[in-house]
């Protein structure tokens, strides 16, 4: 079974090549990229690709970049995905195993020092890679915790993935998100809403640079997403 994986890209060309380098050693897959504005050489690496490239003249922001390319999956599972992550060997074959039994699963991801995000946030896990390789972290959760899923309320939106079924259920992303955070929390509760399951799939992991693209775009961060978080509480209350 084919996964469509979706991913925005704006500039970041070296992280992106990371990225794409980490799909070689994944389980057959389709990469659907939308380029949102990015610069020449990015645009030209990009097009260079074996992927589907959507081509925006200006960077339309996370959200809306995703549902374009929303629009183009044609494959039974999809992956929602960051330019900025470094996936594992063998991830996508481990998240796939477990929607077996869940509907959307996402793996760990390293704590990102000096985040408010990291507080009692169970999605989250220490890592210095600087002491360990990724291969050797992630292989080491896989053999520690093989097997164990926890039902969550939402796993994060950089490497997210799911059944066709729970995209062509839930819609697209809400655009109200704007440039990104708390739409794939958004995401996920309206799957839950109903009646899907959301796993935190405790033996694989994602290496996740965190919030590279608006670090480099200079976009005040806390300030998103206290806003991004308001909305949220503001349309669940």
């Amino acid at each position: 079974m084919v996964i469509d994986i979706v991913v925005p890209v704006f500039n970041l060309l070296e992280k992106t090549i990371l990225f794409v380098e980490s799909l070689r050693n994944q389980i057959e897959h389709r990469l659907i990229i939308i380029d949102n504005g990015s610069n020449q050489e990015t645009k030209e690496y990009l097009n260079s690709l074996n992927a589907f490239v959507i081509t925006n003249k200006s960077n339309e922001g996370y959200v809306k970049g995703m549902n374009k390319g929303l629009k183009y999956v044609e494959n039974d599972y999809v992956l929602f995905a960051n330019n900025d992550i470094i996936l594992p060997e063998g991830l996508l074959k481990r998240l796939k195993d477990h929607l077996n039994s869940y509907d959307i699963v996402g793996p760990l991801s390293n704590k990102v020092y000096s985040s408010q995000e990291n507080d009692c946030n169970k999605l989250l896990v220490d890592f210095d890679v600087s002491q360990t390789s990724i291969e050797e972290f992630s292989n080491y959760l896989y053999q520690k915790y093989y097997g164990q899923v926890e039902s969550v309320d939402m796993v994060y939106g950089h490497c997210m993935l799911m059944k066709r079924t729970v995209l062509d259920s839930v819609g697209f992303l809400d655009e109200v998100y704007g440039l990104g955070n708390y739409d794939d929390a958004d995401f996920c509760h309206r799957a839950i809403d109903i009646g899907m399951k959301v796993g935190l799939a405790k033996d694989t992991f994602v290496y996740h640079f965190c919030h590279a693209t608006f670090d480099s775009m200079g976009i005040n961060l806390e300030e998103l997403i206290n806003s991004n978080e308001k909305i949220y509480k503001d349309k669940w209350a």
